[in-house]
Order: structure tokens, then sequence, then C-alpha cells
């Protein structure tokens, strides 16, 4: 009895090997096919791919089966054939999400230390200078409302005649006129810096978080 060999697929049409078909005692050259198998020969496999019949004709696949891959972060071992990244499957385990209170915490840190260096154009730091300003603007209201006031009752406003004023009440008038600007600017600022937080707060993407460290203090 004649044979011939023909070529069987699984249920998911992946080539399985070769079989035989026996030709029919009754009708000389009729072949009976088992079933799941066909007639044309596959194409030689490559390593990593395998032969899928497609409905008529063979076809090279991808085979990633019993490989670990990932899948929304979680390990998935592959039981298909054909490419897992069309299925938005990844080789390797993907980096930890970055986690948004954190970076939001991160950023409005530096927010607020981007906001004290702006200041720090405007005014010098340290809470010695702090309280020297303060005193200094006291004894200049003071002044200006009792130009009698004397050395030692407004140390400050004498100590800078000649450097920032040429008078006592020049002196003065300046400490207070530049409190005034700086109190504006100073409210300029911290508008700024609480309205940037706000919106790190509301902010749902890594990219929008991030966008408030890039604000142009000076627009």
């Amino acid at each position: 009895m004649a044979t011939k060999t023909v070529y069987q697929r699984d249920a998911d049409g992946v080539y399985a090997g070769a079989a035989c078909a026996y030709e029919s005692p009754l009708e000389p050259g009729v072949f009976h096919i088992p079933a799941g198998c066909v007639e044309i020969e596959p194409p030689a496999v490559v390593a990593g791919k395998v032969a899928v019949w497609s409905g008529d004709a063979w076809m090279l696949m991808a085979d990633h089966r019993g490989e670990i891959w990932y899948l929304n972060g979680e390990a998935v071992t592959i039981d298909f054939v054909g490419d897992p990244m069309e299925r938005d499957y990844n080789a390797t385990r993907p980096s930890s999400p970055i986690n948004l209170e954190n970076l939001r915490a991160a950023v409005k840190a530096s927010v607020d230390a981007a906001a004290e260096a702006y200041r720090l154009t405007y005014i010098t730091g340290g809470s010695g200078q702090a309280m020297a300003y303060q005193q200094k603007l006291e004894e200049a209201k003071a002044y200006l409302a009792d130009p009698s006031l004397t050395a030692a009752e407004c140390p400050h406003i004498f100590a800078e005649i000649g450097i920032t004023g040429e008078t006592a009440d020049a002196v003065a008038q300046v400490v207070v006129a530049m409190h005034a600007a700086w109190q504006i600017k100073s409210a300029e600022i911290e508008h700024k810096r609480l309205a940037a937080k706000a919106a790190i707060d509301a902010a749902e993407t890594i990219a929008a978080i991030n966008l408030m460290a890039k604000m142009d203090w000076d627009a």
C-alpha cells in the first residue's frame, strides 16, 4: 500500500510534525489524509519561530511559549504563538512606577526652595538680618513720626546717614519705601509659591507635577 508524507498541525494551527497518509485500496492515487494534516510542506523553522497554518498556507510566527514576560507589571508565562509585544507584554520587568505622592512632596520642596532663593535676590537672608530689617523699619517709622528722636533712640537710622541717605529723614524715607516695595514683591512670590503647590496637588501626571518645578519666578 502506497503512502505519502503529510504535515500535522495542532488545534492552534502550529506545525506538530510529519504524519503518514495511506492510499485508498479502492481508489488508486487517492490518499486518506489524517485529521489536522495538510499536504503542503511547512517552511524550514528558524530559531524563535514556528510554522503556523493560516488556512491555505504556512507562515512563520514568533514563538515565546513558556517564557516569562510582563503584563501590567505582573510576570506571566506566555502560552500563545505570536509576538507578545503586539499584546502589550514586555520582555523585561518594568521599573517600579513612580509614587505620585512622593513626587508631589519632592517638587513642593523644590518650589519652596526656589521661592526662598528668589526672595534672596531682593533681601539678605538670615534670622539676624531679618531682625535688623524689622528694627530698622520700626526706627524709620518712629523717626518720621517724631524727627526729634536721637541716634540713641534710632541707632540704625543714624548709622546709615551718608550711606542710604544724607540725613536721618532721608534714610528713614528710603527704609519705609523699600519696605513697602518689598511687601508687594513678597506677596507676589507667596502667591506664586502657594499657587504652584496647589497645582501640584491637582496634577495627575508626572509631567504635570514636574512642570511646576520649572516655574519662571520673574513671569
